[in-house]
């Protein structure tokens, strides 16, 4: 138990490297009528079959990069002259957003619990500085989602300053914000690491009772004592 919650710290800690959040474009694509795929039922207006879809990430940013607000783009989307937006290039050092500092105290929260849960022991002075510890992560994290990062605010406010044409072009490709199955977790386990770290100090260790010399002593006075017995009695 000792060794649990800052385990699951070090594991948040890996996971705040990598992508958080992620900028996803969606297509569907309409089959023709001669494609041996296409499959049509008159008794349904939707039909699944009839389209191909495809989702593919083009832009993310992890735990650390909200930090200073940097951005990464997929290097499998665009031609040869990469990722396009309006009709021109976007250079990889161009896209960066506001800095989140809350992050920042989040990270910093994760290397200190992770300290503290390995070089304390069990004890109700370890519960205290890690719970609070903890706690301050948590509440950290839970106060960003609930403001919002800049990458996802800055990308919905750049969608919607585009013109009415470029929008409509985008129609049939959608472009969505949207949180990591990775982001998730790392709220799972940090939630988690406060928790165990709270009622650690609560449960009680298992220690192997241990035997005083004295008693091994006694023991084998007690069996000597009982050799020599039987000796004098065969004799």
């Amino acid at each position: 138990m000792r060794f649990i919650s800052p385990s699951m710290l070090a594991f948040t800690l890996v996971l705040f490297l990598l992508p958080w959040i992620e900028v996803s474009c969606e297509m569907r694509t309409p089959l023709r009528r001669d494609d041996p795929f296409r499959r049509d039922d008159p008794f349904r207006r939707d039909e699944p079959f009839n389209e191909v879809r495809g989702s593919l990430s083009v832009f993310y940013q992890s735990g650390l990069q909200s930090t200073w607000g940097e951005v990464s783009i997929n290097s499998l989307v665009g031609g040869p002259r990469g990722v396009e937006w309006a009709g021109e290039p976007i250079r990889p050092d161009a896209i960066k957003t506001d800095p989140a500092p809350m992050m920042i105290g989040y990270s910093l929260c994760l290397v200190v619990g992770i300290i503290l849960g390995y070089s304390l022991r069990t004890s109700k002075l370890k519960g205290f500085l890690l719970g609070g510890v903890c706690l301050a992560a948590c509440a950290l994290l839970l106060a960003q989602i609930v403001v919002g990062f800049p990458f996802a605010k800055t990308f919905e406010e750049e969608l919607a300053k585009q013109p009415a044409n470029i929008r409509n072009d985008l129609s049939e490709v959608t472009l969505s914000v949207r949180y990591t199955p990775i982001f998730y977790l790392a709220v799972v386990l940090t939630i988690a690491s406060f928790i165990l770290a709270a009622i650690e100090p609560a449960v009680p260790s298992r220690k192997k009772p241990r035997r005083r010399p004295r008693d091994d002593e006694d023991d084998e006075e007690a069996f000597a004592d009982k050799f020599y017995a039987q000796i004098r009695r065969r004799r």
